[in-house]
């Protein structure tokens, strides 16, 4: 059983170092301790993204910002597959709970923080072929945050998740082989089943523009969603 790094470990630290090669050196010793075949427990994760969080929340200049949102999100890719939905479940967890404490100037690197594991998230599917039950796996978690009617899950942030949902589905599957049904079938949910008639409607028009740009006419929409007032 691997032991956690203390929330003050030198390379959260460096993570947010104005020096790139300290940065690069940090990013490496954390990719090192994430892929040395140890085992973790939801609860070491959640200490380690607790830092990782609060590494990005004292990251100050613009550019180290998006750097850091970018080397963060690049920890997926190496991942075993053990520790793929651990560690994907560990930063929803954080970023739900911690969200409606980010005031309005650390938004937007949150936002992007969001978007890029978002990427990071359907590159790693990619390179697994969209195996069904990692897929299956993945989208349960996304499903959570999108769905769930009890907790803290602010509807910002659920906006803001359907808004990049399909915009970097788009960014990593050029080719079009990703599963579309399965994917968007977490946007059907909101619709269906979302905690406001607003969030319901606003997943309905994310599935209609989903709609618009297939290129190959199939309709990944029923009617029904189209048609319902919520």
């Amino acid at each position: 059983m691997a032991s956690s790094p203390p929330e003050n470990a030198p390379f959260l630290k460096q993570l947010v170092s104005s020096d790139r090669k300290s940065r690069d050196k940090a990013v490496d010793s954390l990719r090192t301790y994430l892929t040395c075949g140890k085992s973790f427990t939801e609860l070491e994760l959640l200490k380690l993204w607790r830092g990782l969080f609060f590494c990005m929340w004292h990251s100050d200049r613009p550019l180290t910002q998006q750097q850091l949102a970018c080397t963060l999100a690049s920890l997926v890719s190496p991942l075993p597959e053990s520790l793929f939905l651990p560690w994907i479940t560990a930063f929803w967890m954080t970023v739900t709970t911690n969200y409606s404490s980010i005031d309005s100037l650390r938004l937007d690197k949150f936002l992007y923080l969001i978007r890029c594991h978002v990427n990071a998230g359907f590159l790693y599917l990619r390179g697994k072929k969209w195996e069904a039950t990692l897929l299956e796996g993945y989208l349960k978690v996304v499903r959570n945050v999108l769905c769930e009617r009890v907790g803290q899950v602010s509807d910002g942030l659920r906006y803001h998740l359907l808004d990049i949902w399909v915009e970097e589905l788009e960014v990593v599957d050029g080719e079009g082989t990703a599963p579309m049904e399965e994917i968007l079938g977490v946007v059907r949910d909101v619709a269906a089943e979302g905690r406001t008639k607003v969030l319901r409607k606003y997943a309905k028009e994310v599935l209609e523009r989903a709609v618009e740009k297939e290129s190959d006419g199939v309709d990944l929409v029923d009617s029904d969603y189209r048609n319902t007032e919520g």
